[in-house]
């Protein structure tokens, strides 16, 4: 079993107890009325680095039940670095040469998930999540004698638990856990010159494949604002 899950789950659990401990004369935060606005802050905390900006619009059915709807958007603009040496013909003598590969992508993802809530004190909930997800990702690679152009959709299931914490009616924070099972399909295409570098010959290339992917290890944090 994952580490980062056990962890998670550990620390909702310790919060948990720790608030039932305690005595709380309001009533619960959350009815039938309760609608909110959720931004993801800061980056998701993964092995891979994933710059995004995400915003959702959750609903709610009653104080135990509600649906989420969320976009998370990513662009990203760089430059590949390689390194290589080069030897002079018959020669020990060689010289280090570095190139870059400009590389552009973007990505959006949808997902709407039904939650059910757990009260364990009216400011602190627990929450479990599923819905479908569907994502599409496009990564572009440039040379002067290379271009290849990956496309990436995939459609699922996607599902969460986490803890929701309110600072006042209007302002709340929350941590989830995510994971997902995708059935994915990608298709490549591009060109390059051919092996001796000739710019004149130019080679078209196109490739696709589709596969299940099982993904989990996230963990995301945001900012509900409640209307």
């Amino acid at each position: 079993m994952n580490f980062r899950l056990i962890h998670f789950l550990l620390a909702l659990f310790l919060s948990s107890q720790c608030l039932l401990g305690q005595t709380s004369e309001t009533t619960s935060w959350l009815n039938d009325s309760s609608r909110a606005i959720q931004f993801g802050i800061g980056n998701y905390l993964d092995v891979e680095a994933f710059n995004s900006k995400s915003i959702s619009f959750k609903k709610h059915l009653s104080a135990e039940r509600a649906i989420r709807v969320g976009i998370v958007l990513s662009a990203s603009s760089y430059k590949e670095q390689a390194n290589t040496r080069d030897y002079v013909s018959d020669t020990l003598i060689s010289s280090n040469s570095v190139s870059y590969t400009p590389t552009y992508s973007i990505s959006a993802e949808i997902s709407t998930l039904y939650l059910w809530y757990f009260s364990t004190q009216s400011d602190f909930y627990l929450f479990l999540g599923l819905g479908p997800e569907m994502r599409y990702d496009r990564r572009d690679y440039l040379t002067s004698d290379y271009y290849d152009r990956n496309r990436t959709w995939s459609i699922g299931m996607e599902g969460s638990v986490g803890a929701e914490w309110f600072v006042s009616h209007r302002f709340s924070i929350h941590a989830e856990y995510l994971a997902s099972a995708l059935y994915a399909g990608s298709k490549e295409n591009g060109w390059n010159t051919d092996i001796n570098g000739n710019p004149l010959v130019i080679q078209d290339f196109e490739n696709t494949s589709t596969s299940w992917r099982f993904q989990s290890g996230t963990v995301v944090f945001g900012l509900s604002i409640y209307f």
